[in-house]
């Protein structure tokens, strides 16, 4: 079992040093890999139980733009997916 970012992973197929990843997004761009969607997942936003948003049912992300959050380090891509999402809405 390996733990990596989205290019490593990909890179690690490609070049034959595991013979499947599990990623998201599927990778659209690379023609040296085939991938297929097993599942899709909402992101979550955790919360403390006092703050002014935690017991809405639903939240938008503009919801969170007054608020600093945590992602992950450059180069994985859910934190790009998520930036990108930020800078449409007009914060980051």
């Amino acid at each position: 079992l390996n733990q990596g970012s989205y290019p490593y992973l990909i890179d690690g197929v490609i070049k034959g040093d595991f013979n499947l990843a599990l990623i998201g997004p599927v990778p659209k761009r690379e023609k040296k890999v085939k991938g297929r969607t097993l599942f899709t997942e909402k992101i979550v936003a955790l919360l403390p139980q006092h703050h002014p948003l935690a017991r809405k049912p639903i939240l938008k992300l503009n919801d969170l733009r007054d608020d600093a959050f945590v992602l992950f380090p450059h180069g994985y891509i859910l934190r790009e997916i998520i930036m990108n999402a930020c800078g449409q809405l007009g914060f980051t």
